[in-house]
């Protein structure tokens, strides 16, 4: 499992692009995404995100 942190996770983004991160790596990176509120950065992602939301495989705490 990679260690996602704001250094890496674009790299991390690519890979999952490309089709080479992992299922745990991405289930961790959506999390990321969605703690940092850079989920909005990623429109691609936001289906796979409330997917996973949905699923129990990450979830969202509302800022608002």
């Amino acid at each position: 499992m990679k260690t996602i942190n704001a250094m890496n996770y674009q790299d991390i983004i690519a890979e999952y692009h490309k089709g080479t991160l992992s299922p745990c790596d991405t289930v961790e990176i959506v999390q990321f995404l969605l703690d940092t509120d850079l989920i909005e950065q990623y429109p691609e992602l936001y289906e796979l995100a409330d997917y996973y939301v949905l699923e129990g495989l990450c979830y969202q705490v509302p800022c608002k």
